[in-house]
């Protein structure tokens, strides 16, 4: 018979519970109580416009670098990215991000991450470049580019399946384009979706 244990049994992974006030808690598997996160109201309501301090501007700089630079290691790119859309999250952190995106000769996983990673910043100007991303070459960039604008803006389009693949991306962009054009001006960012969306 089994017995209920006194301690609770949390997964080995990081566990993130959002609360209903928004700020993000998080516990590490080691049996601890979920302790709040001294960077939730600024995982939360990061504004992409908002004043940095300049040890934040310094972090984009030395993060933009480390995800540019082709000679690292993946993994460590592949963090920068991470911590630029969803610790920073700032504007500045958009040309690094889609410089990676647009270069069609970087590793496709990294690429993958630069569009999540942008998709987390509180800007506008998110969703033209996540349109733009769908013309993309590689499947993996312009599924995620597609998956991430769902979540930012619960819409979804169908097109015909059995169309060659270049009809079925020129199509699903035209669609996006045209939905963007009518709902620019009302649409406001909720920057929940995209961490949510991970």
């Amino acid at each position: 018979m089994f017995k209920r244990s006194a301690k609770p049994v949390l997964a080995p992974q990081l566990i993130a519970v959002i609360s209903f006030s928004g700020l993000l808690m998080a516990a590490q598997d080691d049996g601890k109580a979920p302790a709040r996160s001294t960077r939730a109201p600024y995982l939360y309501e990061a504004a992409a416009d908002r004043k940095l301090t300049p040890e934040q501007r310094e972090r984009i700089s030395v993060l933009g670098d480390l995800l540019i630079d082709k000679s690292k290691d993946f993994m460590k790119r592949e963090d920068a990215a991470r911590e630029l859309g969803l610790e920073l999250a700032h504007q500045y952190c958009i040309p690094p991000l889609l410089a990676v995106i647009r270069d069609r000769n970087e590793n496709r996983g990294t690429r993958q991450k630069c569009v999540i990673a942008l998709s987390q910043i509180s800007d506008k100007r998110v969703i033209d470049l996540l349109i733009e991303a769908l013309s993309e070459d590689e499947g993996n960039v312009v599924y995620q580019a597609a998956r991430q604008l769902t979540g930012l803006t619960r819409q979804s389009f169908v097109v015909e399946p059995s169309a060659p693949r270049e009809v079925r991306q020129r199509e699903m962009i035209d669609k996006w384009r045209e939905w963007w054009a009518r709902n620019r001006q009302t649409y406001e960012v909720d920057r929940t979706r995209a961490l949510l969306q991970q």
